[in-house]
Formats: structure tokens, sequence, C-alpha cells
């Protein structure tokens, strides 16, 4: 079965940009980079992710979101982000809280609800896959479970190279 995979750093607001990267898996299990990582805000990211199912054609695609996906609270932080403040915080990083209190990320007109809309919603792991799926993601737990990340996370994202970011996607994806 052929995948798009896709990976975004949303940076939560509309005013700022993140970054997306691509793959496909073909049938035979191999992966191919679809260039190099983009910097995009959100409307760039809907085009460049449509463009990619249009000109691939993939069975099924997979959204990595760096950005909560079901905000249901007012104020303070979800369960999940309580959970993973310890582990994060053991190797001096730090987890947002995520609520509708913060309008530019979470509140109405967030461009993250117009993104899911598109991409149909939060994916449900319990439900049979659609086409388009959309995950939460934390990035820093995989690279904690990956043992790719020192005790220390004083080496922030902005100072790796493009071949670093490279490297670890490729890691994060099972290469």
């Amino acid at each position: 079965m052929t995948t798009l995979v896709v990976g975004f750093d949303s940076a939560w607001t509309p005013n700022h940009s993140g970054a997306l990267i691509g793959l496909f898996r073909t049938d035979d299990g191999k992966f191919h980079e679809l260039g190099l990582p983009q910097v995009v805000n959100y409307s760039e990211a809907e085009d460049a992710i449509a463009r990619w199912q249009d000109q691939q054609k993939p069975a099924t695609t997979i959204v990595t979101l760096d950005q909560p996906t079901i905000v249901n609270n007012a104020a303070g932080q979800r369960p999940v982000e309580n959970l993973v403040a310890s582990p994060v915080s053991l190797r001096y990083g730090g987890v947002q809280p995520a609520n509708t209190a913060r309008k530019e990320m979470f509140g109405k007109n967030a461009p993250l609800w117009r993104f899911l809309t598109r991409f149909g919603g939060p994916a449900d792991p319990l439900l049979p896959g659609a086409h388009t799926r959309v995950f939460e993601t934390y990035p820093v737990l995989a690279m904690i479970a990956l043992r790719n990340l020192s005790t220390s996370l004083r080496r922030r994202w902005w100072g790796f190279s493009v071949e670093a970011a490279r490297l670890g996607w490729t890691l994060a994806a099972g290469g």
C-alpha cells in the first residue's frame, strides 16, 4: 500500500511559519523524499499536502502535526500535557499548555481548525483508517524513545543543519 507521510511543525499561530517535509512510501516499502524541508504557514502546508496527494496518488496519507489537535479545555493544560511534561522537563525542555483561551492557537478562527477540517479532522487511532489521517505528534518524545536526544535540549532545533534534520526525520520514520 502506498503512503504519503508528512511531518508538519506548524509554529502554532497564523503569524508564524513552520516547516513541512514529505516522504512517499511505495508498495515495496521504500521511502522517497519529496524535496527538502519547506518553510510554510498553514495555507502553504495545506496546498503542498494536496499537491503531493494529487501527484503521488497515495492509498493513504499520514500527517504528523506538532500541535494539539483536540483542545476542549478553556484554561490550563490537557491531561496529556501533564503526562508529557515530566520526561521533557527532565531534559530541560518545556511543554506548551493547550487551551481555547489561547485564541491565535486554539480559538474559533485559529488556522488549525481549517487545516484539520480540510484533512478529515484529528485521527482516531481506534477507528479504521481514513484516506488522510492527522495525528498530534510530540517529536521530542520520539527522539527520547530513539535515544537521539541528549540529556539536555540546550542545542535547540534552529542550530541544526538541513542534513541533521534529514537524518532525524529518516530515523523517526523508521529508516
